[in-house]
Parts: C-alpha cells; structure tokens; sequence
C-alpha cells in the first residue's frame, strides 16, 4: 500500500500506476475513503489515478481538519509530494469543495476540475452537529439514509454505514463543520480552469439544482446528470460515472 509523508502526516493513497503527468487525483467527501470511489476507476489502465485518503480517514494518519481551506492544504502538498502535474481533480462532496479552494488558489500542477455531488456552498443540518456528540450512531443512520438514491443495492448501505461508524466522531464532526462553513458562490466567476460537474438526478444533500448553478456559474463548464443517483452516485452507478469521468479527463 503506498503512502505519501505530507507535513508530518502520512498519507494513504491509491494508485493505478500510470503516468503522474495528466493523472486523475480523487478526493473522497466527508467521513469516507478512497474506497468511495468505484475501483473501476481506482484500477483502470491508462493515465494515473490517484484516490487520496484525507488526514485521519481510510487508512491516513493524522488528525482530521475543520475547515476547506485545511484540507486544500493537504490535497496540495501531496500532489506536489507526488510529482503530479497537468492533473486533474475530481473531488466529491466535500472533496468537491476542496477541489473548487484548489481551483480558486490555481497551483501549477492543476489543469482540470471535477465536481461530483457538489455545491459552491454545503449547509449541514444542525441536528446532525447535536447528534455527532449525543447519540453518533442515529447520526450515522441519518446520514446513511440521506446519501443514496432509491435503488441502491442494500449492501452498498450498509458497507458504507459500516465505514463511517468506524470514524471517530470527531472527525466527522470536523468534515462537517468544514463543509457547513464552506461558500465561495460569489467566486464562481474567478474559476478559469475547464471544468465538469456531475450529478445525481435523486441526490438529496446537493440536489441538481446545485450542479446547475456551478455549472452555469464556471466558464465553460459542463454539467452531466446520472439519472437515479444519490449522493454517492460515483459508487451507485459506476459505469455511467467512468465513461463521464474518463471521457473529459481524457
């Protein structure tokens, strides 16, 4: 398993083992893993894909962040630690927000953008910051509920519940408040970089309307919606979500 020495913090990664220049850089949402992503992608043949594990999730040391900015951070100096250059970000959810605050900041590596179940801004229920420190595992269910549309196969729901039970709740907790502060809406017009957003037709914490407005807002930006897909509509329709993904990547 590969890792990568980011400040301090060692850092999990896949990789397909293609080439660095060009790679597909994956960053995974709040309380997930590079196992958030289908490994249809992760393990394709071709150009470099990389799915990072963000600080204290998945198989990554360290501590988990509260703020977007944070964990730009991190997502920098790794694809910097890794030689990455002309890459491209797709990041989901959180990942998403991440991927627009590397955009915003245009480091030289990055040639692309990638958006998956993203907003320019990602509000979080108050109930679900009460439940995280009162009663984790309802906020787990509510969660879990919330992040797969209608015809998601049972075992995805509950390998993924499985999984973010596993965190501790603080990080979660960190995810969330990062996301709930995250707003760059009124920057939108600042982003040059070429850029995709995909989304899912059935996703209920950033619902199509959300893909729009990016997608209506960045230059040139092309929207692709998965019809009947959730939230982790990456994993509920991984084929749709390759061909969409390699397609503009390539």
């Amino acid at each position: 398993m590969p890792f990568v020495t980011v400040n301090g913090e060692t850092l999990h990664y896949t990789d397909n083992g293609g080439a660095r220049e060009g790679a597909l850089l994956l960053i995974h949402g709040s309380g997930g893993s590079h196992k958030n992503w289908p490994s249809l992608l992760r393990e394709q043949k071709g150009p470099g894909v990389i799915a990072l594990d963000l600080p204290g999730h998945g198989l990554s040391q360290g501590k988990g962040r509260d703020s977007v900015d944070a964990y730009a951070d991190v997502a920098d100096a790794a694809a910097r630690a890794l030689g990455l250059s002309r890459a491209v970000v797709c990041g989901h959810s959180l990942g998403s927000a991440i991927a627009l605050a590397l955009a915003l900041r245009y480091p030289p590596w990055l040639a692309k953008l990638i958006l998956v179940g993203a907003g320019a801004r990602l509000r979080v229920m108050p109930v679900i910051f009460e439940l995280l420190k009162t009663d984790y595992a309802k906020a787990i269910e509510m969660t879990g509920a919330a992040v797969f549309g209608p015809g998601a196969p049972p075992d995805l729901i509950r390998e993924t519940g499985e999984a973010m039970s596993a965190l501790p709740w603080q990080v979660l907790y960190g995810d969330f408040t990062a996301c709930d502060r995250f707003d760059v809406m009124a920057r939108l017009g600042e982003i040059t970089l070429p850029t995709l957003v995909v989304a899912g037709d059935k996703d209920v914490l950033t619902p199509l309307k959300y893909g729009r407005r990016l997608a209506d807002n960045i230059q040139g930006a092309r929207l692709v919606v998965l019809e009947g897909a959730g939230h982790l509509m990456a994993m509920e329709k991984p084929e749709e979500f390759v061909r969409a993904v390699g397609a503009f990547a390539a």
